[in-house]
């Protein structure tokens, strides 16, 4: 099975069979036990976390990623060579995670 890799999003809801999803979200801002629930509900293969500790094991098995496009994230995804989608966080400081998913384009 193939897995895809969300960082720090709460729609990880783009497939069901296809992939083993792996989801991480920003805990400050969600209720983790209210995004666990719903990934309960969805029927997905899930795993939600606030945090993966040894993140290079999850990007390793990762067959894409959708994340943000902070710059560290970036060079992480970068360094492992995945195929990526990132989503930048429309309200960041001088929209600078647009200009970094746009570097990569």
């Amino acid at each position: 099975m193939k897995k895809l890799l969300l960082i720090s999003s709460s729609d990880c809801s783009l497939c069901r069979e296809a992939y083993s999803l792996l989801c991480q979200i920003d805990s400050d801002n969600l209720d983790f036990e209210e995004v666990d629930r719903f990934y309960l509900r969805s029927g997905l293969n899930y795993t939600v976390k606030d945090f993966f500790p040894n993140i290079e094991d999850y990007y390793n098995k990762a067959s894409i990623i959708i994340s943000r496009s902070g710059a560290l994230t970036v060079s992480e995804i970068l360094h492992f060579e995945k195929p990526s989608i990132f989503l930048p966080l429309p309200w960041a400081i001088d929209n600078h995670q647009f200009h970094n998913a746009m570097h990569l384009s």
